[in-house]
């Protein structure tokens, strides 16, 4: 009953309004609230995935014209999404990993080692599961793009799909709709690696990073 308790109090994403848009105040408040996320990343690895050195290099990236205090402050709200996240221990995360992200540095080689060993630690951790899509299997479904669905406690609220765009976002909430993504999200997950098959991989990529 997280969206009850939580109603007339002060969204603590607020702290950090000046450096994050509306739309991405608008995703961590889903966050917040969800006991079960499923995502699907193209461009970079899901956030509450990153380390802090890949998050300080990836809002770098993607806002360049912000100053290295704006950078820092953007990087504590990273932080804080994670703490809060891995302190609720009744919260899930899946994630299909695309393998573009892993090759695709952010930061130096010792940043990439450093992410890939927070990603192999994590799939001891029973809130997250992960599959990895791989470069090289030909016909994979991955035509989601940037999307997550939220689903919440007690059904106060519809599952939600949100669909991160450029430099804003949409929001599906059409039963219909949710359910084709959810169909598509599902085939996706069933032809990526296992989980056992995803550590693998993980270690065979951090040892290129050696």
């Amino acid at each position: 009953m997280e969206l009850l308790k939580n109603a007339n109090q002060r969204p603590w994403w607020q702290d950090w309004s000046d450096v994050t848009a509306r739309h991405l105040q608008t995703f961590v408040s889903f966050e917040a609230t969800a006991r079960r996320i499923c995502t699907y990343e193209p461009r970079h690895l899901p956030t509450l995935l990153q380390t802090g050195e890949y998050a300080r290099a990836l809002s770098g990236a993607r806002m360049p014209e912000a100053t290295p205090s704006e950078v820092e402050r953007l990087v504590e709200f990273h932080q804080k999404r994670v703490q809060r996240f891995e302190g609720s221990a009744e919260k899930k995360l899946i994630c299909v990993i695309d393998e573009l992200t892993l090759v695709r540095p952010y930061g130096d080689s010792g940043v990439m080692r450093r992410q890939i060993d927070r990603l192999i630690a994590l799939a001891d951790n029973p809130q997250f599961v992960m599959r990895i899509a791989e470069l090289s299997r030909p016909n994979l479904p991955v035509m989601l793009g940037s999307t997550t669905l939220f689903e919440f406690d007690d059904k106060l609220l519809p599952e939600i799909v949100y669909a991160e765009h450029f430099d804003d976002a949409s929001i599906l909430q059409e039963a219909g709709q949710v359910h084709k993504w959810i169909k598509h999200f599902d085939r996706l997950r069933q032809v990526s690696l296992s989980r056992e098959q995803s550590v693998h991989h993980l270690c065979k990529l951090r040892e290129m990073l050696e």
